[in-house]
């Protein structure tokens, strides 16, 4: 876990992709205190993920202030000044769409190599 200090974390964005169960956290109180939003790249974050889950409960930030990483591209600004923090539990629809992606790239540009089973 992250130190539960708010001078350290103040500014900075974080990435959280390690818990992934309600009952586990990375991040401490006092991050939570320096955000005016969260992001989450699938809406079953808000429940799955005991980095979102407990802050919640414990009202140490809003659930009305988390907001899915489409609301970023769609409308929202984020202030580069503040602290930012992004949590991803992931969702393998989005690995198949990349990895589909990737492979269509490499078609269309003759690259890779073919595997026989």
């Amino acid at each position: 876990m992250l130190p539960d200090d708010a001078e350290l974390l103040e500014g900075k964005h974080f990435i959280g992709i390690g818990s992934y169960k309600p009952n586990m956290r990375e991040y401490s109180e006092s991050i939570y205190k320096l955000l005016e939003k969260i992001y989450i790249d699938v809406d079953f974050a808000r429940e799955e993920s005991g980095d979102l889950a407990t802050p919640c409960e414990k009202g140490w930030f809003k659930e009305e202030n988390i907001r899915t990483l489409y609301s970023v591209v769609k409308a929202d600004s984020i202030d580069r000044s503040r602290t930012t923090f992004c949590k991803s539990v992931g969702m393998a629809l989005f690995d198949i769409f990349v990895a589909g992606n990737i492979y269509n790239k490499a078609i269309e540009q003759g690259i890779g190599q073919k595997l026989n089973p």
